[in-house]
């Protein structure tokens, strides 16, 4: 688990960027395999329609001919017409139905169409819309026309492409009908499909074709994609992740190592009060602290009475343990709100903030009076003198445990175990 905020944010911050990033992706892919499965159905749909223009060519081309072949050589009726053998847009759609069947239900509602102006067939008369689509075919605006339509409910492509233009073969049949085949005309009458004109475009072919396949195939591969992106970004993120917390505990350990630093570098080996170094450091802002509230600040000195003959006379040995007691109980006699140093040696301070020149004094009566209670090895007897200053507006630090400090050495003088308030 990561414990510094800054690595949380960071993780944060790049959990929101890598989710952002994914979606995007995600997005992009989707539109990618979207694009690719309607441009499958665009060729899909082209290939048939390609089909369709070939059977009407070779009926064109071939079949027609060999009719109007036999029609000549007396082999055939003169006026025979059928449209199951000799019409391009009867037999290219039996066959694309025939086709489409084939294929099963998912393109059985596929929609073929001829579209025609003026059709023999009634059936193919042009639409509004398809008439739009003539003229601009006509026109030579456009070659082909393509776009997702919904049909019966259902996502759908429309693709059209125009048919060819009326030749001279073809105005046999749609030009007068007192020319065409009596039999043609039996089956469609006279009052439309003819009339039409050499070089007139004959209308067009369009198809439409269900997405539901094309879509399908489209969500199946849209999800495999976003599965494995979005597993891929999961990876990337708790690799970071893993890094961060790797780099927490390696940041979470320095600052441990960095503040048993400063603490080592603070406070005294023997006693674990703070040392020197931290009274300089502390004095600034307790000077700072009182000035801000308007309140008082008292600081006392401490020095241990005849501490050198207990070293001399019980060895050093002795002597560090009547420190460590000594400091136990000057900390018991703080407040929370007091800071205890020990300057050096057998010297002590304290700092004591919002305190009255009355409660000062109780302070150190009580001090002193303690001292001869405590428990010390070989029945030692400890005493100490004190010296006490309170602060002075506009006096810095070093002149302010000055006063304390002299007020100690009077206290001394005075012949120790016993206190002095510095003037």
């Amino acid at each position: 688990m990561l414990q510094t905020g800054k690595n949380k944010k960071i993780l944060a911050l790049t959990g929101v960027f890598l989710g952002i990033a994914m979606v995007a992706l995600i997005v992009l892919f989707h539109t990618v395999i979207h694009k690719s499965q309607m441009l499958k159905a665009q060729e899909a749909v082209y290939n048939l329609l390609q089909v369709q223009l070939a059977i009407r060519e070779y009926v064109h081309d071939t079949i027609r001919p060999e009719i109007y072949r036999l029609q000549d050589q007396g082999v055939m009726q003169a006026d025979y017409f059928s449209p199951e053998l000799m019409s391009r847009s009867y037999i290219s759609r039996e066959v694309l139905k025939t086709f489409l069947d084939l294929q099963g239900k998912e393109f059985s509602a596929s929609i073929f169409r001829y579209a025609s102006r003026s059709p023999l067939n009634l059936e193919n008369q042009a639409t509004a819309f398809e008439e739009q689509l003539l003229s601009k075919f006509e026109n030579d605006e456009i070659s082909e026309y393509c776009e997702e339509i919904v049909q019966n409910g259902q996502a759908a492509l429309f693709y059209a492409v125009p048919l060819g233009r009326f030749d001279s073969s073809c105005l046999l049949c749609h030009s007068d009908p007192a020319i065409a085949p009596p039999s043609l005309v039996a089956r469609y009458g006279d009052s439309h499909g003819f009339y039409r004109q050499e070089g007139q475009l004959s209308g067009l072919m369009s198809i439409s074709i269900p997405l539901a396949r094309f879509n399908a195939q489209c969500v199946k591969t849209s999800t495999v994609v976003a599965f494995l992106t979005a597993l891929g970004f999961v990876a990337v993120y708790f690799m970071i992740r893993a890094l961060l917390v790797k780099k927490d505990g390696q940041d979470l350990l320095l600052e441990q190592q960095n503040r048993e630093l400063d603490r080592l570098s603070t406070t005294d080996p023997l006693t674990g009060l703070w040392n020197r170094l931290r009274f300089n450091h502390e004095t600034p802002r307790y000077i700072a602290q009182a000035q801000s509230r308007k309140e008082s600040l008292a600081m006392a000195v401490i020095d241990i009475d005849h501490f050198k003959k207990i070293n001399d006379t019980f060895g050093h040995s002795i002597g560090d343990e009547v420190l460590k007691i000594f400091s136990a109980y000057l900390q018991e006699k703080c407040r929370k709100t007091d800071f205890l140093a020990r300057l050096g040696g057998e010297e002590f301070v304290i700092l004591t903030p919002a305190i009255t020149k009355t409660e000062l004094e109780h302070f150190c009566q009580r001090l002193l009076e303690g001292m001869i209670v405590v428990e010390y090895p070989h029945n030692l007897k400890l005493t100490a003198s004190v010296g006490v200053a309170l602060y002075q507006d506009g006096e810095d630090q070093s002149l302010f445990f000055s006063r304390a400090d002299r007020a100690m050495y009077e206290s001394k003088e005075k012949g120790r175990y016993c206190y002095t308030i510095a003037e």
